[in-house]
């Protein structure tokens, strides 16, 4: 059930996008430069935002596409969620109703996704949720779940 609402939100963010803004999407791919030539990587490169510019330039490459930008901008907000839902289950003892938590922040990833031409606070605030949650998930095994939720 819960996959299958993770497909319902990318099928209706990914519908969203490319109905609504496809030329947008287009102007992101025309927005950004991506190159694996060595003058532009070492003289651009400064850790740690320039990684999230590189690896959003290399994304945006395919926005050329709007198919496929609205596929990926679809997706990264899905992997959030899902990031989140698997820090929801790290957390929580029963987390039968508690599936709504992780799609709360869902409107401010999108709207930081229209507001952000070259994903690098969106891919910023994606590897930081999900390295949370991996952590939490895995401190999990070692630390006894006990946040009651009630029913």
């Amino acid at each position: 059930m819960k996959k299958l609402i993770l497909l319902i939100t990318f099928v209706l963010l990914w519908v969203g996008w490319f109905f609504s803004y496809p030329y947008l999407l287009m102007w992101f791919e025309g927005f950004s430069f991506f190159s694996t030539l060595p003058d532009f990587t070492w003289v651009h490169f400064k850790f740690p935002e320039d990684l999230f510019r590189y690896v959003g330039s290399f994304l945006l490459q395919f926005y050329a596409w709007p198919a496929a930008g609205a596929a990926i901008q679809a997706a990264l907000p899905v992997v959030y969620v899902a990031s989140l839902l698997l820090l929801v289950k790290a957390i929580f003892k029963r987390t039968d109703g508690l599936f709504w938590l992780a799609f709360m922040p869902l409107p401010f990833f999108v709207f930081l996704q229209l507001s952000d031409m070259t994903l690098v606070r969106a891919g910023a605030a994606l590897i930081i949720s999900a390295m949370i949650a991996v952590a939490a998930f895995g401190l999990s095994f070692f630390v006894r779940k006990g946040v009651p939720f009630p029913g």
